[in-house]
């Protein structure tokens, strides 16, 4: 086999794979979306952006506080569909990510998580997830029935396992998708108010 052959062989096969890699990515975004702990907005939005967030992580505290707010007002304007996956990144944070989940179960994920993060990276001890959502005006029977149930706890694993797959490195971290070529595009780490209103009013 001359080395012309085995140069042109060895380049497809690794295109091959690349592109094989490539779809399996494509693939595990769009089920993802199909099938996560907390949605908001309309499926038919003009924007989608999937995020991988952490209770214990300082720059998704940062992100939470200080730019998600226009994911919330977008949200209302139904111009984005925002699919949100809480992932357990620390031994025994576990309720907090739970938490998230029943906060978005009672249509105040975005208050509960700014109280959560607040109180967190705020105080000297770690806060109680009951004390958070009692401190948003949470339903508090359905919220303590909810963090200690195993639907809930089956949820938040599934979260770290699709964050994984679909190879979230950190949080936070970020997919927004691409009408125009019809694919999601991977944003590892915080980013400024104005890239997402800029991203907001352009279409990505």
């Amino acid at each position: 086999m001359t080395s012309k052959l085995l140069t042109t062989i060895t380049g497809g096969l690794l295109a091959f794979g690349f592109l094989v890699l490539w779809q399996t990515r494509e693939m595990s975004v769009a089920e993802a979306v199909n099938a996560p702990p907390i949605t908001q907005g309309n499926p038919a939005a003009p924007h989608r952006i999937v995020s991988i967030l952490s209770p214990t992580c300082s720059h998704c505290a940062e992100h939470e506080t200080q730019t998600a707010a226009i994911f919330d007002e977008a949200v209302e304007a139904a111009e984005l569909q925002h699919i949100i996956y809480p992932v357990t990144t620390s031994k025994g944070s576990e309720p907090y990510t739970h938490g998230f989940i029943c906060a978005a179960r009672q249509g105040h994920f975005g208050a509960y998580t700014r109280a959560h993060y607040e109180a967190y990276f705020g105080r000297d001890e770690r806060p109680d997830a009951a004390a958070t959502a009692r401190s948003v005006g949470l339903e508090m029977t359905a919220f303590e029935r909810c963090v200690t149930s195993p639907d809930v706890a089956e949820e938040a694993v599934q979260a770290l396992a699709w964050a994984k797959q679909l190879g979230a490195a950190a949080t936070p971290t970020f997919f927004v998708y691409l009408p125009e070529s019809d694919r999601w595009r991977r944003l590892a780490g915080q980013k400024r108010r104005t890239y997402w209103e800029k991203w907001l009013s352009s279409g990505g």
